[in-house]
């Protein structure tokens, strides 16, 4: 596979079975049998992951891969391991938020991609809200919560 700019100018010559670019376009995947390598649109090459089929969660710096054994990963772009799910076979909710599965035996299931415990505080102060409108000293020292209301 071939990597060309705007212009039509040749940039580097690649390798893969698969591409995907990340919505803002600073980054892009290629996947090649089960290892996909981040790279910059320069054609340099940043970050190797284990699995195939490797596609961005849409503006967060994070993506999904797929493993030989039947799993699907989740890694930072530093290519730490953050999540890994039963089923080699997925679809992301276009908004990066739900993550759905299949396994082999065909069975789907219904994931919840959270940004770990930014997302988790959030929802908490968004339940709270009704209770703390009523208790503002409670949310004084709720500090989490003071910029989430």
């Amino acid at each position: 596979m071939q990597n060309w700019d705007a212009l039509r100018t040749f940039v580097s010559k690649l390798k893969g079975d698969s591409i995907d670019f990340s919505l803002n376009k600073d980054f892009f995947l290629v996947s090649n049998g089960n290892k996909s390598q981040l790279y910059e649109p320069s054609g340099k090459a940043l970050t190797e992951f284990a699995g195939g089929n490797a596609v961005f969660i849409p503006e967060q710096e994070r993506l999904f891969t797929t493993l030989d054994y039947g799993a699907t990963r989740l890694y930072d772009f530093s290519g730490n391991v953050l999540a890994e799910f039963p089923g080699n076979y997925f679809m992301m909710s276009p908004d990066g938020k739900f993550l759905i599965t299949k396994l082999r035996n065909g069975e789907r299931r219904l994931w919840r991609v959270d940004n770990g415990l930014d997302d988790l505080l959030a929802r908490g102060c968004s339940w709270l809200q009704p209770y703390l409108k009523f208790n503002p000293e409670d949310l004084k020292r709720l500090k989490v919560c003071q910029t989430n209301k």
